[in-house]
């Protein structure tokens, strides 16, 4: 594996487990920014992924009783 896809591919399963680590311990203030900051890295390759971190943002702005943000 190239060192270069292997240090993204490193650093999006840290992110990965930090932002899993954030919405299951209930602290949306934590989990928005970093779940926003994801979402913008992605590219639209990996939908999957994105689908599912925007349902954890939702989820968060919920949490946070952000109603409004949460609907797209």
């Amino acid at each position: 594996m190239p060192e270069r896809l292997r240090e993204r591919t490193t650093r999006l399963c840290h992110v990965d487990y930090v932002l899993r680590c954030w919405r299951e311990l209930r602290h949306p203030c934590r989990a928005v920014p970093a779940l926003e900051t994801a979402l913008a890295e992605y590219d639209d390759v990996h939908a999957r992924d994105k689908d599912l971190y925007m349902s954890w943002l939702a989820d968060s702005y919920m949490t946070a009783g952000e109603v409004a943000q949460a609907a797209p």
